[in-house]
This record gives structure tokens, C-alpha cells and sequence, in this order.
């Protein structure tokens, strides 16, 4: 799958429900994160977690979010 460049804007993330809609409306919506385990910046898939490519650790988007969620209600988990 080819993704857009992330300066291409998308909407944010607000609730679970939300997510799956954004998913499926915009497949190919990509934003940068770093990985939590090696600081590597890539650009990974707007509404999905994904593998860093450098390490493989679960990389969320968490800047597709309005704000940080409680614990035990991130749409990504």
C-alpha cells in the first residue's frame, strides 16, 4: 500500500468507533511517530499501528489523536 505524504491533513482520532470510520474512509493516510523503543521517526499508516522498521516495536499514531486517552481507553488498543 502506498500512503499519502503526512502534510497531507486528515482528521483526528476522538473514540474507537471513530477510528474504525477513519480507517476505512482514509486507507492511505499517514502521519510520523517515533518509535517508543528506538527513537526512530518514520512514517507509518494514520489509523493503525504498525512495526517500526527499524526494530519491529509496535509503533501507535498517537499524534492522529486530540489528546492522550486514560489508561485502558486508547483506540489503538
Amino acid at each position: 500500500m502506498t500512503l499519502l505524504p503526512p502534510e497531507v491533513l486528515h482528521p483526528a482520532v476522538v473514540s474507537k468507533r471513530d477510528l474504525l470510520a477513519l480507517r476505512d474512509q482514509y486507507p492511505d493516510a499517514s502521519t510520523r511517530e517515533m518509535c517508543p523503543a528506538c527513537g526512530v521517526v518514520s512514517i507509518v499508516p494514520a489509523y493503525s499501528e504498525s512495526p517500526c522498521p527499524e526494530c519491529g516495536c509496535p509503533i501507535r499514531p498517537c499524534s492522529m489523536c486530540l489528546g492522550c486517552f486514560p489508561r485502558g481507553e486508547c483506540p489503538y488498543e
